[in-house]
Formats: structure tokens, sequence, C-alpha cells
């Protein structure tokens, strides 16, 4: 995607009409990415990013809870107005124009919405141009769903942000806005939304579909299941709070270690290993054990009897075999009898039908009794495929399965004790030091036990889901014992097949996903902080999307040790990451993203984001930011620039090619 223009008319600051040329110009035969926008703070910067939001998106551009009614208002709000001018307008409209390519063919769209204000109310109004062709047979709905299609909300968020979106990912503690982001830049907030969907015409198939007896207990079911959501969000909100809790924690254990480390020598860190150690140790049995758990209920149980598993295969095959020849005998008689019926009709010498009829009887007499027990039993060969498979595949896998589960937790068991025996030989004095160090060994209890209740936490929502899924199938048996109600049946069904499917692609999306993102995080932080080696990787958990950051020593490096202008460096590395995930090829708009930036992180941006974040970026910058050096800096990858000016007197702005100190009629000279 490519946007060539933006036309602005009585829109904010802006009165009367404004074009702004975006098209990225080619200089030696090679296209410059960066248009520059400086202004002075209020000169209409940040109006530019929301005009291009609010042209895309309508409401939805102000957020999901925004009503009509304060729409509405926004919508009046925007119409400029002048205090020099006797006739105030009363209408205000944005057009874009932007290049897209679809299936190999370059669309040219050019997309105008407009609203005009009456004494009583605001009516919009949407309309669209295809390569120079009016889309007169689309709606205002439809023009805004094709827009919604062709550009994602949730993706263009990771595209068009301001400094406020840099600031909410460097302050971000427990991963809750990159979270928000990740989900959008994969689809999974519609995802979302569709599994409610969903869920309600689960809900409302039972209301509509039974009455009497049947609709009371589908009623009554169906209150079990909210009774269970509600719980799986009671848990989600304790992980939230145990989470936070767990990173005021760590702080304080940080700020302890760092306190012990300065005073209490070497045997600090091996300490701090032990305690670390343990914590997964612990975490890995309560798996360990879990895994346990799941083989005792599946098929290990049937290893103890597998030589009479073994046994009831053979005679299952034995039986299978005889009804092969019971079924051969049958068919030859009937055979025979067609064949001496055809004798006797045709001329043919006594000694070979007598030849025949003795071939054939000792054929058929060919044919002993089955004395099993089993004689009687219906099977298939699917049914003796699956008997079989389980006595010789599936019970030694289990069984082999079982040793390596219990050698590694007689392993994991071992280390924790001998991780505990040191840490009981730490040292016993009463100096400060061990009163540092016993206020640690606390902390890092309380931690390991707040882990393990998120931990306990996690498989409580587990185990609801599965109740979840066990209740939804009594619903859908009951709606399938009543056949005049079918249809609503295979709305359940399908209902209920699809959220499972939801719920699968959600889990392999990110997991997929979630590598890549880490990869690119931590070339993008590496590639623009000011102290290269800081970070030797960056790890993103894949539940709660956390980032934990490593030193080349392999350590944690703790978010709060990080300057206000790293953490934007690390706000602004998460969004490049997002972008280049995404794969997309859209404009990026940055608003005002050097802020708390000191010169030499500016000078990173400058040499390696602004020029490599996409094929066209648009920087909306104050002079202090974008200073003469740095301008200096970008004019090899600039296209252009304009310079917005508020007019003091007549309290609007208008904008004039160049920059705060160059023409662009004076750079090209």
């Amino acid at each position: 995607m490519i946007i060539n223009s933006l036309t602005l008319c009585d829109f904010r600051v802006f009165r009367g009409k404004h074009d702004f040329d975006l098209t990225p110009r080619k200089k030696y035969d090679r296209k410059r990415p960066i248009i520059l926008f400086g202004g002075l703070n209020g000169a209409g910067k940040t109006t530019l990013l929301t005009a291009i939001r609010l042209v895309l998106y309508g409401k939805q551009s102000l957020g999901s809870t925004i009503s009509q009614k304060a729409y509405e208002e926004f919508l009046a709000d925007s119409i400029h107005r002048s205090p020099a001018s006797l006739v105030q307008a009363s209408n205000s409209w944005i057009e874009l124009s932007f290049s897209y390519s679809r299936e190999g063919t370059v669309h040219c769209y050019k997309v105008k919405r407009s609203w005009n204000k009456s004494k009583r109310d605001i009516k919009e109004f949407l309309t669209m141009e295809d390569n120079g062709k009016q889309l007169s047979s689309l709606s205002r709905e439809q023009c805004q769903i094709f827009l919604s299609e062709l550009i994602p909300l949730g993706l263009s968020e990771l595209f068009f942000f301001d400094g406020e979106k840099v600031a909410d990912l460097a302050e971000d503690q427990t991963g809750k806005v990159l979270q928000h982001a990740f989900r959008k830049l994969m689809g999974l907030d519609i995802v979302d939304r569709l599994n409610k969907d969903l869920a309600t015409i689960v809900r409302n198939a039972g209301a509509t579909s039974q009455s009497g007896n049947r609709k009371n207990e589908i009623e009554a079911l169906e209150a079990q299941c909210i009774d269970i959501q509600n719980a799986r969000e009671q848990a989600t909100i304790k992980i939230e709070e145990t989470t936070k809790q767990v990173v005021d924690v760590e702080a304080h254990i940080e700020q302890i270690s760092k306190s012990l480390e300065e005073s209490g020598g070497a045997w600090v860190k091996t300490i701090k290993e032990d305690e670390t150690k343990k914590i997964e140790l612990e975490v890995k049995q309560d798996h360990l054990k879990s895994q346990l758990q799941q083989l005792f209920s599946d098929v290990l149980p049937l290893a103890i009897i597998r030589e009479k598993v073994v046994a009831l295969v053979n005679e299952l095959k034995d039986v299978q075999d005889y009804r092969t020849r019971e079924h051969l005998r049958t068919n030859l008689a009937s055979r025979l009898e067609q064949l001496k019926t055809l004798l006797a009709k045709q001329s043919v010498p006594t000694d070979l039908e007598l030849a025949i009829q003795e071939a054939f009887g000792d054929l058929l007499a060919n044919n002993p009794d089955f004395p099993s027990s089993l004689a009687r039993v219906e099977i298939t060969n699917r049914q003796l495929e699956t008997f079989r498979r389980c006595a010789n595949e599936l019970i030694p896998s289990a069984m082999n399965e079982l040793t390596e589960i219990h050698t590694s937790l007689e392993d994991t068991s071992r280390q924790w004790e001998e991780a505990e025996s040191r840490l009981n030989r730490a040292p016993n004095d009463d100096s400060e030091i061990q009163a540092d160090f016993s206020e640690l060994k606390i902390l890092s209890e309380k931690r390991g036990d707040l882990r393990r209740q998120i931990a306990h936490a996690f498989e409580e929502k587990r185990i609801l889901l599965s109740s979840e899924r066990d209740l939804v199938r009594k619903i859908r048996k009951l709606y399938s014992e009543n056949a005049d109600h079918a249809r609503f049946s295979r709305s359940v069904d399908y209902a209920v097949l699809a959220r499972n499917l939801l719920k699968d692609f959600v889990e392999e999306s990110t997991n997929r996903r979630i590598g890549e993102l880490e990869e690119n995080f931590t070339r993008a932080l590496r590639r623009l902080i000011r102290k290269e080696d800081i970070v030797r990787e960056a790890r993103i958990d894949p539940e709660s999307l956390a980032v934990t950051l490593l030193d080349a020593d392999g350590k944690s490096i703790a978010k709060s040790d990080l300057s206000a202008g790293e953490r934007q460096i690390y706000a602004l590395s998460i969004l490049e990451a997002l972008t280049r995930t995404s794969r997309r090829k859209l404009p990026v708009i940055i608003d005002t993203p050097l802020g708390r930036l000191d010169s030499k992180h500016r000078k990173k941006l400058v040499e390696s984001y602004f020029p490599s974040a996409s094929h066209q970026v648009i920087i909306l910058s104050t002079d202090t930011e974008v200073d003469e050096q740095f301008f200096s800096d970008l004019s090899p990858e600039t296209s252009h620039a304009y310079e917005l000016i508020f007019d003091d007197q007549e309290r609007c702005s208008f904008a004039e090619p160049g920059y705060f100190w160059r023409s662009d009629h004076e750079r090209a000279a």
C-alpha cells in the first residue's frame, strides 16, 4: 500500500482546503521512503494522523466502546471554527487516495468521508472510487466493511501510531499491551468476537428449540455453562493479579540481590541460582506429575493385563477367519445347486458329473466347527485393528513413557534436594547480610508460591473448559433426541465444532508466530539501542506475552534498569517486530517519536530505523526532535517535506513545502 495524497477541508486547525502529496519520490532512480512533516506543538501534526485513521475507519477509529452520540459530537467539534470569520463552516471532509495491490493488480482507491452539521443532527457520508470509477452500488456500511477488510483496524494500529502508543509499550510491565497488539496482529480479536457469537448461538438454540421439561433441563445445563464461564473469568483475573504480584516481588528480589552482591560475596550468586533452580524444578515436577496422571487415566491400566489383551486379539482373529470360511462355504453350496440344475439340462458324461459333485462335496465338508465362545461376536476389520494396535503399539509405548517419566521425576527430585541442601548451608551469622538473605529467601519462597498459584489457576481453567465441553455435549444430545428440532441441533453441533477449531487455531497460530516475533524484536533492539552489548536476546512467554531480556551472561535484565530513552527504544523495537511479523506492506506513520531520546539514540533511529521501517515512512516531528543535524542525516532518504505553520491571528494552520530550515527548492539545489 502507498498513500498517494491526503486532502483536508475545514478539519480541525486547517481552514479551507489543503492538499498534501504523500507519494514517495525518486531521486537518482531510487525511491526515497521518508515524507517529513515539521511543526511546533499545536500546528496540526497529530491532526494529520487522526484524519487518516478517521477517513478509513470512521467511528471505529475512536475505539470500540465509543457511542454514536459521542462520535457525532466528535465530528461536530472537528469542523473548523474561525474566530475571524462571521460565517462558520457547517461541513467538513477528508479525502485519502492510496494504491493497493490485490491479487497481483494495483488498484487506485480514493476514499472520501464528509459530514454536515445542522441544528438538529450530524449527517455523515462515505464514498469510494476504484481506478477512477465511483462505487455507487455500495452503501456507506458496505464501503466501511470493504475498507476494514482491506486494511484491518487492529493491524493499522501497528503501522499508524503516536507517542502515546510508544509510551504504553515502554511502561508495560505485565505484557498486557503487547498481548493486545499481538492479538490484533494475528486477527485474534476477530476470533474472540466470533467465539462469543458462537457461544450465543449455542445458548439461543436451546432457548428456542425445546419446550416443557426438556427446555428446563437445557436451561439448567446452560446455567451451569454460564457458572463455569464466570469461574474461568475469575481464574483469569486471579492469573493477572498474581502475575502483577510476581512482578512486584521480583523487583524487590532484584533490589535486595543487588545489595547482597555489593556486600555479600560470591556465595550470593550461587544462592540466587539455587533459588531459581528450585522454582524451575518445582514447576517441572508438577508438569511430570500431570503427565503421569494423564498416562494412568489413558491406556496404561491395560498394560497390567497385556497378555490377556494379546490372547483376545488372537482369538478375535480366529473368529474373523472362521466367519470368512463360513461365508465361502455358504456361497459354494449355492453355486453347487445352480451347477446341478445346469447339468441336469445338459448332456454330460455321468463320470464328469460325479467328479464335480465329489469335488464340491469335499470342499464343503472341509470346514471344521469353531468351538470358541466368541463365535457369535460381531467384529469388523476396523475394530480388530484397534484391538491389535492397542496390544502391540499403545501399551508398549505407554510403558516406555512411564519409565521415562519416572526416571525424570526421580532426577528432578534429586536435583531439588541438592539445591535445598546447598541453601540450608548458607551463612548463619547475625550480620546485616544474613537479614537480607533471610528476606531474600522469604521473597523467593513467596515468588515460588505465587507461580504455583498461577500454574494452579491455569490448570483450573483447563478443567473448567473440559467441564464446559462435557455440558455442551449433553446439551447437543438433548437437541438431537428431538427430531422436530434437528436444525437447532445442527446449529449447536457446528457452533461447538467451530469453537473447538478456533481454539486450536489460536494456539497453533500463536506458537507458530511467537518465535518469529522474538527474533524480529531481538534483532531490532540490538540494532537500535545505544549499548549494543546490553541485550543478547529476548524471550516472549507464549501464554502471557511477557518479555524477558537477557544479557550476554544469560541473566535477565530488569525493565526498571532501562533508562526512559532505552524503554522508548524498547517500545519502538516491539512495534518494528510486530510490523515485520505481520508480513503486511503498509506505510508507517509516526507521530512525535523522539521525545525522550538522547542524541545518540536519536542518531540510531535516524540511521537504522526510519529508512528501513517501511517503503513509505511519514514522520510528524517538532524542530527539537528532528533538528538541523538530524534533518541533514535524513536527507538522503527523504522524498520531500512540509512545514506546518500555525497563524496565531487567524487561529488556523497552513503548510509550506520544506522543513524548518530549507525549502524543497533549496534542498534540490
